[in-house]
């Protein structure tokens, strides 16, 4: 009975580790493509023609990239919510991809 127990809770935190390391994963793939969406803005130039807010968002995922959009989120004057950055940072990876279209 014992051993079943303890191969129970081995599994279970196996399962865990994966789940964490693929979140992990995940979070380092898209913070990858939203910095080189950020760079390509701004080599073309076209960084500072974006509204305020993106820009904002822009900078502090460039000068950030090891932080999570909640902790990035918290950091905008004013702070917004997860959601409100997420949507601003994916904005600038669609500007980055019709620019890069166009040219």
């Amino acid at each position: 009975m014992g051993a079943k127990v303890e191969k129970e809770i081995s599994n279970r935190v196996n399962r865990r580790l994966n789940c964490d390391e693929a979140n992990l994963e995940k979070t380092v793939n898209a913070s990858q493509q939203q910095l080189r969406a950020i760079a390509a803005l701004e080599r073309a130039g076209e960084l500072d023609g974006l509204s305020d807010k993106l820009r904002e968002a822009a900078v502090l995922r460039r000068d950030n990239p090891e932080l999570t959009l909640q902790q990035l989120a918290a950091l905008a004057d004013p702070p917004v919510t997860k959601s409100c950055f997420n949507h601003r940072i994916r904005k600038i990876t669609e500007l980055a991809e019709k620019y890069a279209e166009k040219h």
